[in-house]
């Protein structure tokens, strides 16, 4: 039995809420209890919460960057919608949902679909029975079904990568790990960037190695993959500029080297 985890990050300065959806096909629990207790605290009393400050908290900023690793593990997705529209999130996270599950072959398994506490839903039966093999839990503490934690992990990571593409927030960070950027300052946006790419929802794409070896597709078209059908709902209540920066930075993702 698969398990999705759903939690939201709201940005009303930026004019949009993001959800989150995180897929695994067994429970995360025991590993986001692994992480807390290694850091000194305790699961089902203490949670990962993005909303915490990070800064000077050698004990956040830890278990963030851990649960980032266990973000690794999982298959990725989002919901996009503008924020004056929060009333509208709860149908549009199912709207999402449906195109995942489907577009991914997820209705031919058995899922549990796990949504934290706080997020409104109106008139949700008629989208609920086009998902007969889903098992839906709502208003779930996410101290207790500790999947949550990863995926609010997950739509605030993918928030700021999405308030850097729209020109909101400009920060610059140094990589210390060994590599091509070694010691070398790089936006943040794309920092986060690389770390989630290769974790989206995909069907790979329609060319082979004779196609690249040929020369019939250049090495930027032959490693990137649409990720849109599969992984990305964009509420019509968002603006022409957000839609497009979404489905700019979420739409298409490219999975060969970085150099």
């Amino acid at each position: 039995m698969g398990n999705m985890y759903i939690d939201e990050n709201i940005h009303n300065e930026a004019g949009f809420i993001l959800a989150a959806y995180i897929y695994a096909d067994s429970d995360l629990s025991s590993l986001v209890d692994s992480i807390l207790l290694s850091n000194g605290l305790i699961p089902g009393v203490d949670e990962f919460k993005s909303s915490l400050t990070m800064k000077n908290s050698k004990v956040s900023i830890a278990i963030r960057d851990e649960i980032k690793v266990l973000i690794t593990k999982t298959k990725v997705g989002l919901t996009v919608i503008a924020s004056n529209k929060r009333e509208t999130l709860g149908r549009e996270i199912l709207v999402g949902l449906k195109k995942i599950i489907h577009s991914n072959d997820l209705d031919n398994i058995n899922v549990n679909i796990y949504i934290d506490e706080g997020i409104k839903f109106i008139s949700h039966e008629e989208l609920e029975s086009d998902l007969i093999n889903c098992r839906f839990h709502y208003n779930q503490d996410s101290k207790l079904i500790k999947g949550i934690q990863v995926a609010d992990c997950a739509a605030h990571t993918m928030s700021i990568i999405l308030k850097c593409a729209l020109g909101l927030l400009s920060k610059k960070i140094r990589i210390n790990e060994p590599g091509v950027y070694e010691n070398h300052e790089v936006d943040l946006g794309f920092e986060l960037w690389t770390s989630l790419r290769w974790h989206f929802f995909h069907k790979g794409n329609k060319y082979t190695i004779d196609d690249f070896e040929n020369g019939r597709v250049d090495s930027e078209e032959f490693c990137t993959v649409d990720t849109g059908p599969y992984s990305v709902h964009i509420a019509e209540s968002c603006t022409d500029k957000l839609h497009s920066v979404v489905n700019s930075e979420f739409g298409k993702m490219y999975l060969g080297c970085i150099h």
